[in-house]
This record gives structure tokens, sequence and C-alpha cells, in this order.
């Protein structure tokens, strides 16, 4: 058990080493979006009677969440949708709007992308993730993802 702690350990060490590094190092062309779903999240009122907890389906939603390093700024995001799918596909629908804004507004320049999550096998790490982001990104112009 205390070699596979140290293993996770040291692992977990060098990451956040090449994040921090990758961080302070980014050129003015480059950018980072650190993303996760959040949990899905029952709707409600702030308030509400007593008995609006019985017999009543309350809606659920899903948040995506994320920051964007540049060079310059951090921008915190999160999507909201009532779609409770964590699927690759999904990540795309709530990405592609961020990479519209990072392109539109916050800096054009912006050719290389580097992503970072905490990479469930069902959400990020899969093939249907690796094609479209070797799709979506390129379409939308960016040259470089990583």
């Amino acid at each position: 058990m205390k070699q596979k702690l140290c293993k996770h350990v040291y692992n977990l060490r060098k990451q956040f080493r090449a994040a921090r590094t990758l961080k302070s190092t980014l050129a003015d062309n480059e950018a980072i979006i650190h993303v996760d779903f959040s949990e899905n999240y029952q709707c409600g009122y702030a308030r509400e009677v007593q008995s609006a907890d019985f017999g009543v389906a309350k809606a659920h939603v899903t948040l995506h969440t994320g920051v964007l390093y540049t060079s310059k700024r951090s921008i915190s995001f999160s999507s909201i949708s009532d779609n409770k799918r964590h699927d690759a596909h999904a990540v795309w629908a709530h990405l592609t709007p961020v990479l519209a804004y990072l392109r539109n507004d916050v800096d054009s320049r912006i050719q290389c992308l580097h992503f970072e999550s905490d990479s469930p096998s069902g959400q990020y790490r899969n093939r249907s993730n690796a094609y479209l982001m070797s799709t979506i990104p390129f379409n939308m112009g960016y040259s470089d993802i990583s």
C-alpha cells in the first residue's frame, strides 16, 4: 500500500509542477482551458412551501465549469444545461461557446490550446473526444491543440 501511495503522490506532484510551469511560461498566442463537470444539481426556489418537497419532480441541471488562462489573465466560466449527459459530445457542446468567446472577445491571436481536466475516461479521455478535439477547434481557426 505504501508503494502505491508513494507512486500516486509522486505523479500528483509532477502533474502539478508541469501545470504550474505551463501557466507561467504561456506565450501570447497560447491558452490553457481547465475544465470539469460539476455534479448534477436539483433546481429549487429560494423560498418554497414545505409541500414542494413531496410529489413534485424537480428539474436537474448539469454545470460544466472551467478556467481559461492566457498569458495576461484568467477567466472562470460555467455553462448550464438540462441535458445530464457527460460524454464527449456534451463536453464539446459546452466548450464550443467558450472557444468562440476566446476567439472573438478575449484574444483573436490565440492559436494554441492546452486542455487540462481530471481526465475521466467517460468524459474527456476517449476516442470520441479525441476525434472531436482534432476537428472542432481546427474548424474554429485554432492551429495547435494539446
